[in-house]
């Protein structure tokens, strides 16, 4: 029934919000040496994450209906599985299954943030061999908006995860990425062994936008050393660059013309003046 939906919502938050207060992250045993305090964005990115489709949705009078495939506007992400994404250590030959980004505090290794849209934060990981499915989910808390706007996002993040650093792979219902806040990309049948690197840029930005990302599956390394591009130095070079060249091709032309007999001349006769 509806009625237990937000009790059971609220449960599974607390849990979720428990594992990481408590350092069960990333080993999967307690350790408070390891315990942080995650944003509201992780909570809500690690409940999503934890998503499982459903075929059919069950009504009050007990009349089904499709889903209409997952994840859709019937069921969303689907049923919340925690027990698919709260590792507690169960079992030693299980390669990393869980890669989060999140901390509330901004010095924290576990902050992630855009602070400019020359900027491109990266994350890289493998694939398992034999091959196994690859869940990279993206959320964020936005600035808050106008009300009644047609474009309710003021802080808009996206989310790639490009294959060997070439072929691109986008979320869910990418064509509505500026709407949403939500953003998911499942890799079913992952290139075996290949490299995956997770990407996460802002295509519109008003002010810093902290975020946060988890990345699943039986996944054989993550590298937990995320790599930010700054644009903004190449921007520099290439308008010194560009000013270097008008400045040169100025002089030669100014020199061609004027010391070689060009076509400037003088509007009017010189002024001299004697005393």
């Amino acid at each position: 029934g509806t009625s237990m939906a937000s009790p059971t919502m609220a449960g599974n938050a607390v849990l979720v919000q428990q594992y990481f207060n408590e350092g069960f992250y990333p080993s999967g045993a307690k350790n408070p040496q390891d315990a942080f305090v995650p944003s509201g964005a992780l909570i809500k990115a690690m409940l999503v994450h934890s998503g499982k489709a459903l075929d059919t949705v069950t009504y009050d009078d007990d009349t089904q209906a499709s889903t209409g495939g997952y994840p859709s506007n019937m069921q969303g992400y689907g049923k919340i599985r925690l027990s698919d994404v709260l590792n507690f250590g169960e079992s030693t030959n299980d390669p990393i299954s869980l890669f989060v980004k999140g901390d509330v505090n901004e010095s924290s290794p576990m902050y992630a943030s855009i602070d400019s849209t020359l900027e491109v934060d990266r994350f890289y990981i493998i694939a398992p061999s034999p091959s196994s499915p690859i869940r990279v989910t993206m959320t964020y808390t936005d600035q808050m908006g106008t009300v009644g706007s047609s474009h309710p996002l003021v802080n808009d993040l996206e989310l790639r995860v490009m294959l060997n650093g070439g072929d691109e792979i986008v979320p869910y219902y990418n064509s509505d990425s500026s709407i949403n806040n939500i953003e998911m990309i499942d890799i079913l049948e992952p290139c075996a062994g290949c490299n995956y690197t997770i990407q996460v840029r802002a295509v519109s930005l008003s002010a810093k936008q902290p975020y946060a990302l988890v990345a699943s599956g039986v996944i054989s390394t993550v590298e937990d050393n995320h790599e930010t591009m700054n644009k903004t130095v190449w921007v520099v070079i290439g308008g010194i660059v560009v000013c270097f060249l008008v400045v040169s091709v100025g002089s030669v032309l100014y020199w061609r013309l004027v010391y070689r007999g060009g076509g400037f001349k003088a509007l009017s006769a010189p002024v001299t003046q004697s005393l």
